[in-house]
Formats: C-alpha cells, sequence, structure tokens
C-alpha cells in the first residue's frame, strides 16, 4: 500500500466525502489519486482561503471537513481560515503538498520555498493541534494516526504535509500493522465517578437550574443526548451566537440566546441568577459577553470543556470532554416544575408593503417569515451576523457564523461547504456589502456543480458596523452591480431590491426555482439591524 493510498483510506474511515481544494504541481499526484478516488469528491474552488472555509462549514456539518492544497504559496493562502477553524474548535485535515525529497538536494532554490523546507509546517504548528510531514514511508501509519485520534480528542484542525514523491512510495507490511498506542489522556474513572456523583447530588437539590450550552458541544454533535439530558431534568437551555443552532429553537426548553448585556433580560436572569450553571462546552469570549466581564458566580457553575472541567471551584484534570458527557448524560432525570422559558427577541411579522423602501429589520423579519427546517442560514461578519441572531431556526446544526473569530468573507464559501455537506437544504447566505467583495468568486463555484442557494447581500455602502464604532472615509466602499455578478459567472439570477414589494418578490421566486440567486438590497448606510444596535452599546464602551 502507498502513502498515498492510506491516506485516503483514513479519510474515507473518517466519514470524509468531499475534499476541497486547488491544484498546484507540488500537490498535483495526490490530488489526481482523490480526484480519480470514487469515494471520495474533490470541490475545485476558486482560491485555497475559500477551499478552507468550505472545508470549515462541511466540517460543522458533517464532523470533519477536508483541503487539499500545494506548498507555500496555496498552504499559506488558507492560514486564515484555519485560524477559525481552530478558534472555534472545527475538526479539519490540512493537507499540503511539498518538493520531493530528491529534489531538496540539487543545488538551487526550489519555487515557492520561503527560508528552510520545514518553514510553512513551524507556521502550521501555532494553529493546528498535530502537525506532521511525511518523509519516510515506514513512519506514515503512525504519523497519520497519531494526528486523527489528536483531531477527534481536541476538536480541532490538523496538518499533514507530503512531499510530492512519497506520494507513491510503499509503506512496509510491517508498519501496517503495528498497533497504535493508547491515549496520552485517558479519564480516571474513580475521579469520573466522583464528578457525576457530586453533579447528581446538585442538580436533585437545585431550584434554578440552566444549560448554557456552547460550540464544543455543537462539535461533538450531543444535541439530542443534550435535549433529552434537559427534557428528563427539565433544565432550560440557552446557547452561544456561535452555537446557535445547536438544538432546534421550536423545542419548549429553548431559552434564547445568551450574549451578555446584548442578550434579553429573562435570558440573562436565567443564566446569570441560576443555583447550578451548567456551562457545557461554551468558549467565554467577548464576543459571546458583548464584550463585558462574565457575570457568571464561581459557586453556581459547573464548567465542562475540552481544556477542563471544573465543578464550584475545584478541577477534574484527569476527566475528558467526550467522556464526561456521556456519563452526565446517564444522570436520571429530577422531578420539578415545568420552567419558565424566555422568548428572546422576537422579529416583527412580515407584512410587505409594495412600494415600501427596504430596512433591515425588515429585511430580517422576511427571512425569518420563510425560515423552515429545510433551509441552513450561514451569516458572514458584520450586521448580517448580528441581526441573524434573531432568526429563528427551526432544526439543529442550521446555523453557521464565525461568531468568535470573526473574519469576514467567510459565508459564501461556507455555503460551499454546506451544500456538499446537506445537500437536503438550502442554504441561505447573509453577507454585507464588504465580505461580498472578498468572497463572491465561490458563487461560481455552486453554479459549477449545480447547487442552489439564495445569497442576500446586504447593500448599504460600507463597513456599517464599524460606522457605529468610528466614522471615517476608510469604511466606504465602492458600489457594485452586486446583482450582476451572475452574468460574470455564467449562471444564477440577480435581483435588485429596493422596496419590500421587490423582496417579496424576489424570496419567492428563490425559494419556488432553485439555482443561485443573488439579492442586491439597498439600504442606508447608517439603518441597522436590533442586533447590532444591542452589540455596539456594549463595544463602544471599549474602543
Amino acid at each position: 500500500m502507498t502513502v498515498g493510498e492510506f491516506l485516503r483510506n483514513r479519510l474515507v474511515d473518517e466519514g470524509i466525502g468531499h475534499i476541497f481544494g486547488i491544484p498546484g504541481d507540488y500537490v498535483l499526484d495526490l490530488y489526481r489519486e482523490c480526484w480519480d478516488d470514487p469515494r471520495i469528491d474533490v470541490i475545485n474552488n476558486t482560491d485555497e482561503n475559500h477551499s478552507g472555509f468550505a472545508a470549515d462549514a462541511y466540517a460543522r456539518i458533517a464532523g470533519t471537513g477536508c483541503l487539499l492544497v500545494t506548498y507555500s504559496v496555496g498552504a499559506s493562502k488558507v492560514i486564515n481560515a484555519v485560524q477559525c477553524a481552530f478558534a472555534e474548535r472545527s475538526q479539519m485535515v490540512v493537507i499540503s503538498g511539498a518538493p520531493g525529497l530528491s529534489e531538496r538536494h540539487e543545488g538551487f532554490l526550489l519555487h515557492h520555498m520561503v527560508n528552510t523546507f520545514d518553514s510553512q509546517q513551524n507556521l502550521f504548528a501555532e494553529i493546528t493541534c498535530a502537525n506532521v510531514a511525511i518523509d519516510d514511508p515506514a513512519a506514515a501509519p503512525r504519523l497519520i494516526d497519531s494526528a486523527f485520534r489528536a483531531m477527534r480528542e481536541n476538536l480541532r484542525p490538523i496538518y499533514i504535509e507530503i512531499p510530492r514523491d512519497v506520494v507513491k512510495m510503499e509503506i512496509p507490511d510491517a508498519a501496517l500493522t503495528s498497533a497504535m498506542p493508547p491515549s496520552d489522556n485517558p479519564t480516571d474513572p474513580e475521579d469520573l465517578a466522583a464528578c457525576i456523583s457530586e453533579i447528581a447530588t446538585w442538580l436533585a437539590s437545585s431550584q434554578r437550574p440552566a444549560i448554557l450550552a456552547g460550540v464544543e458541544t455543537a462539535r461533538c454533535g450531543l444535541s439530542e443526548k443534550l435535549i433529552k439530558f434537559a427534557e428528563a431534568h427539565r433544565i432550560p437551555v440557552a446557547l452561544a451566537l456561535h452555537s446557535k443552532s445547536l438544538i432546534n429553537e421550536d423545542h419548549p426548553l429553548f431559552a434564547g440566546i445568551y450574549g451578555g448585556t446584548a442578550s434579553n433580560d429573562a435570558t440573562i436572569r436565567l443564566v446569570e441568577d441560576s443555583d447550578c450553571l451548567l456551562l457545557l462546552g461554551d468558549i467565554k469570549t467577548d464576543m459571546a459577553l458583548n464584550f463585558q466581564p462574565a457575570k457568571f458566580k464561581k459557586p453556581q457553575v459547573i464548567e465542562a470543556t475540552i481544556d477542563q472541567i471544573r465543578v464550584r471551584s475545584h478541577s477534574y484534570p484527569a476527566i475528558r470532554f467526550q467522556d464526561f458527557c456521556d456519563a452526565l448524560f446517564q444522570i436520571p432525570g429530577t422531578p420539578r416544575p415545568e420552567p419558565t422559558v424566555p422568548s428572546g427577541f422576537p422579529l416583527p411579522e412580515w407584512n410587505p408593503e409594495t412600494g415600501k423602501a427596504i430596512t433591515t429589520a425588515v429585511l430580517l423579519s422576511a427571512i425569518n417569515h420563510h425560515l423552515s427546517e429545510k433551509l441552513a442560514v450561514i451569516a458572514d461578519v458584520g450586521d448580517v451576523m448580528f441581526g441573524a441572531s434573531d432568526l429563528h431556526i427551526h432544526s439543529s446544526y442550521a446555523f453557521l457564523s464565525p461568531a468568535y473569530y470573526t473574519s469576514m468573507g467567510s459565508a459564501i464559501p461556507g455555503a460551499v461547504g454546506v451544500a456538499f455537506a446537506r445537500p437536503d437544504v438550502l442554504p441561505v447566505v447573509l453577507v454585507g456589502d464588504g465580505a461580498f467583495q472578498m468572497s463572491c468568486t465561490e458563487l461560481s463555484t455552486l453554479v459549477r456543480y449545480k447547487k442552489s442557494a439564495i445569497v442576500v447581500v446586504l447593500n448599504n455602502d460600507g463597513y456599517t458596523t464599524e460606522r457605529y464604532l468610528l466614522e471615517g472615509d476608510f469604511n466606504d466602499l465602492p458600489m457594485w452591480n452586486y446583482d450582476r455578478i451572475v452574468d460574470v459567472i455564467g449562471g444564477g439570477t440577480g435581483w435588485v431590491i429596493r422596496t419590500e414589494g421587490d423582496l417579496a418578490t424576489a424570496l419567492d421566486a428563490a425559494l419556488s426555482s432553485g439555482g443561485v440567486h443573488v439579492l442586491n438590497v439597498h439600504v442606508d448606510r447608517y439603518d441597522v439591524s436590533p442586533g447590532l444596535r444591542r452589540v455596539t452599546e456594549g463595544l463602544s464602551q471599549r474602543i
């Protein structure tokens, strides 16, 4: 078995059915092998950074994503997207080609090279949880398997670099049969039993328990188990923005999006006044807390993340998060009254007036009106992301946004990932004009592969979120005819939206006809969503 074949088998074992990337000479042999493998579809993107965002979105839906790029000029461009995946705990396999071993000593510099041959690997060491270069076929199985194990345990990207002449090298039979060493961080069963016993006793006596479920819970695919646990104990479940849609928001125990002072008052009270608050897989960030210090009282908190398990003021360092969750969800239910659950910030009813100018709030109301279990929302950074926090999502894992890392230009490539991970849903992309200008070429990928999407461009003439922080001409953008992009890419339908009637017509057509629809929605440059108004009140105090 060759190194390339072994790696492809591991990708398939991991459940990866699609790889995103762009071919380049140092990765061509492996690219060809993946392209010809009937078990894998390779999706060519228009830019490597887009490949990274597509693979990240794919991972958030399907469990693990993969991208395949060439050395240096390709791999360096995906660093931003990989950093996003690392920060937001997304499982991604980053595979890069590299100069061949045989050509590294020929006495001249090789193209794409920067500094030394291992410079690229060193860069990725900071943004992946495992980092391997395969320069010996006998070591390939051990290195590749150990990287995959690290990815599953840490919920973060891994980096695998393969020199181009190693791809077709044969792996010795003895290396194929060697046993994988056990995990370096196994759970201590006695600590786990003591921890769960303490929590069970606390839950049974609690009067106001609450769950704040975060992004790590989503990445572990724990939606159904979490809901069954919450139902058994009658505990309301709030979500952070970066874990929005972890549970179906139609569920009677859904308690809204908690975002510090930007939250509904009832959601704030439910979370911050709980006498037993379970922070499950939640990453406390400035974005999630609306730029204010956390108000959680340590004696009332159980905090469980990949990095630590802590009950009140003491920690259990020898317990892995996944094992903790498995044991936690087995705690027998606690009889208690049905909790009162807040409803969040409901958007107004969608009642279009034909000639009335469109506003951001009305746009969100219209989208909210049409949402169903057949639609997935992918929100880019800016007003569309904060405004989308008020949308009502009707199924699990149907809302994606880089709400912690907040990198612009992720949503349109993300729609490509969603389209392949969940072909049964229609991606609805919410993107500002600035982010659209960074990423619009990826619409051609959707057209090329005959995928459908509704792309809503909030055309407010610049970086409106930043205008509310610090006004200046640097926030202005050149005005594009965004709807005309469909002429450039050779497919899709463009719409100019200035009134509520225009929007009603475009949405009805887009939802009924399929294909790519680009809605160029003109709003005033100072018109913002209710969600952004809540957030900027907190952010402006810090700028």
